[in-house]
């Protein structure tokens, strides 16, 4: 009998070591409605360039369970705290989320962030190049901005904003939705304008047939294109899948997949830009 067993116990070690011990436990993918990147769709269904590329990374950790968990990166950031297995895909690297978060390289591109406003809305700030400074929008009381809460806008405009959290010329938006209540802000003109990203200021524009009513203005403090990077939580389990991770990625670049899913999103007029940011920051990538 046990010279029968021995060879079946074996087998049975050697298949359970082959898998990590975690891998029954769930892998959670933290969203919210962040259009056109993310949407949130009738009966809770998920679309979006994020959700494109987080489903091609589910790909790649096949043995676990992957749940979808609607949660605002603050929350999402207390949970890694906690140890919890969290994944997210696209987002920004900034120093105090890399104490709880492992960053991959960059996994997407954002171009620099524009002031939204009423068509001539700010012609009498803009300077001879058609740019306007936030520092200078923001210091004149008269003029009302929403702030989507959570978000990052990236270092230099995330400092100017911090500057002025307190300000009463400042709305912060906690519901991004589908971008309807900022829609609705700046076209009744309570709100003068809005910072968003390129690509989520051509979001409302295109869904909303709003070509004529609004304008993208350049600020003067944006200047560089974004990256977005793919993170999970800072823990053992972490460590151990962010290679996998990059690896996909990596398969991604050179194939094509991951410009793509990212360039879909982009406005027409900066497709030309957009292409030659990508091979200045994802080129050197590609030669690894």
């Amino acid at each position: 009998m046990r010279s029968r067993l021995y060879p079946l116990l074996l087998v049975l070690l050697v298949g359970f070591s082959a898998v990590p011990a975690w891998a029954g436990e769930p892998v959670y993918w933290s969203y919210v409605s962040f259009p056109p990147h993310i949407v949130v769709q009738e009966h809770g269904k998920l679309s979006g360039s994020l959700i494109a590329l987080q489903r091609e990374l589910e790909r790649e950790l096949a043995e676990y369970e992957h749940v979808a968990v609607e949660a605002p990166l603050s929350r999402a950031l207390l949970g890694a705290t906690r140890g919890d297995r969290y994944c997210m895909a696209g987002v920004f690297r900034r120093p105090e989320r890399e104490k709880v978060l492992l960053f991959s390289s960059p996994s997407r591109i954002t171009g620099p962030f524009v002031a939204v406003t009423l068509r001539g809305g700010l012609d009498a700030w803009k300077n001879e190049e058609g740019h306007v400074s936030l520092r200078e929008l923001l210091a004149d009381h008269t003029l009302i901005t929403g702030r989507i809460a959570d978000m990052s806008y990236g270092p230099e405009v995330d400092r100017i904003f911090d500057k002025c959290a307190d300000e009463e010329n400042i709305i912060n938006m906690y519901e991004l939705g589908t971008l309807e209540r900022p829609l609705r802000l700046l076209v009744s003109g309570r709100v003068a304008y809005m910072v968003l990203s390129p690509d989520q200021a051509w979001y409302v524009i295109r869904t909303q047939g709003l070509e004529e009513a609004l304008e993208l203005v350049p600020l003067v403090e944006a200047r560089t294109w974004q990256t977005g990077h793919t993170a999970c939580t800072r823990s053992h389990w972490g460590r151990a899948v962010m290679p996998r991770l990059e690896a996909a990625l990596q398969r991604l670049r050179k194939n094509g997949r991951l410009k793509a899913i990212c360039r879909k999103d982009v406005p027409p007029s900066m497709l030309a830009d957009f292409d030659a940011a990508w091979d200045q920051i994802m080129g050197p990538y590609m030669e690894h």
